[in-house]
């Protein structure tokens, strides 16, 4: 191991605990003040989420050999300056993920879900459609990018073949006329705000 390596490692538990240690000023003060007001429930909730998509693939690029094969096949460079390099050519094959990596992951989402947690000790503070309004942007945000990794997959591939253009089209004639339902309900009813107050609706 020479320095460079590790320095590396060096970095990578520096920011380990860095990161580590930023969650615990919000539990901190919330079971101090024994309250969660000022803390957005959105930002929780995408946290959490977020935490657990990073430990799930954190977790799969460190342990699955299935992952880690498929990883090796899709980025591997066959040129002929990689393949004189000797045991740093390995290197090359398998992610760039280290085990602070899914030590961080795994304690950011449990400092996560016990900040989410005291939503629920303190539960004069709580707002249950903050809450739902949440989940329903999630879903908002998902239907905006669920498309963009097909894209990608399409335009590599050069075809199409294999991707039902059905559902796309369906899929969006039924967002245009839940958006018109939505348009005319709240005409019914002289009240625009469901328009803005439900997104997931939309």
């Amino acid at each position: 191991m020479n320095w460079f390596e590790i320095f590396s490692i060096l970095l990578g538990w520096s920011y380990t605990l860095c990161w580590g240690i930023s969650f615990y000023p919000q539990v901190l003060l919330n079971f101090k003040r024994k309250s969660v007001k000022g803390v957005s429930i959105d930002f929780l909730v995408l946290n959490v989420l977020g935490f657990i998509c990073y430990s799930i693939s954190t977790s799969a690029l460190l342990f699955s050999k299935t992952v880690r094969k498929e990883y090796s096949d899709q980025f591997l460079i066959n040129d002929q300056a990689n393949q004189q390099l000797s045991s740093s050519s390995n290197r090359l094959k398998t992610p760039n993920v280290r085990f602070n990596d899914l030590v961080f992951s795994l304690h950011a989402l449990i400092l996560s879900l016990i900040t989410c947690l005291s939503y629920i000790v303190f539960p004069a503070s709580y707002n249950y459609l903050n809450l739902i309004r949440s989940v329903s942007s999630v879903k908002v945000l998902i239907s905006i990018i669920k498309y963009l990794p097909q894209l990608n997959m399409n335009f590599k591939r050069k075809s199409t073949i294999g991707w039902s253009i059905g559902n796309i089209i369906l899929d969006l004639l039924g967002g245009i006329l839940s958006l018109f339902q939505m348009v005319l309900d709240s005409g019914l009813a002289h009240d625009w705000s469901s328009l803005t107050s439900n997104p997931g609706n939309c």
